[in-house]
């Protein structure tokens, strides 16, 4: 199994206005600091802290299987076919990996869906299923793993609970149940 790609090697580049050296991969799975730590698959950024400097462990990482190094330019001290790809300063083009991200992210996110209201109609506990009334009338399906706590050997006929809808293979269905500990008005 290959690791799904989190950069292509040449979207990083140009993020981070990195010049290219030695046989880089096509693409990138991960990023790292750590030199322990590092996956196969992933890029080794070679950060200066105040204590250590990453470039020191750039050969480690390669050995654990970094396929690329982000790195300030010291390609004396790195084996003349490193892939790497040199910056001016480490951390700012992490941080301008980091900015590129959230460019390519934008309008991306996962919005989830507002809570209904509705009612408990019928409740199926043998077979572990039951449905609830929508605010707009409507049946909706819902299976006993989609109730939040106290659970659903706890729902009561005509009880008010939120609900989050889905389509389902069937028809509309609740993902999500959330008891409201109340009756509806008959």
């Amino acid at each position: 199994m290959t690791a799904r790609a989190l950069w292509t090697v040449e979207a990083m580049a140009t993020a981070m206005g990195a010049e290219r050296q030695g046989q880089l991969p096509a693409s990138i799975a991960g990023l790292s600091i750590d030199s322990r730590s590092v996956a196969p698959g992933e890029a080794f950024f070679a950060i200066r802290g105040d204590r250590r400097d990453g470039h020191d462990f750039v050969v480690d990482a390669l050995t654990n299987a970094a396929l690329a190094v982000v790195a300030a330019d010291r390609r004396a001290q790195f084996p003349g076919d490193a892939p790497l790809l040199v910056v001016p300063d480490v951390l700012s083009a992490l941080r301008e990996l980091a900015a590129a991200a959230r460019r390519r992210m934008r309008g991306k996110v996962k919005h989830h869906a507002e809570p209904e209201a509705g009612v408990i109609r019928k409740l199926m506990p043998e077979d572990g299923y039951g449905f609830l009334e929508s605010a707009d009338g409507r049946e909706i399906y819902f299976h006993r793993n989609s109730v939040a706590e106290p659970g659903f050997d706890s729902l009561k006929l005509g009880e008010r609970v939120t609900f989050t809808e889905e389509e389902g293979e069937e028809g509309p269905q609740a993902s999500w149940v959330t008891p409201l500990a109340e009756s509806a008005p008959r």
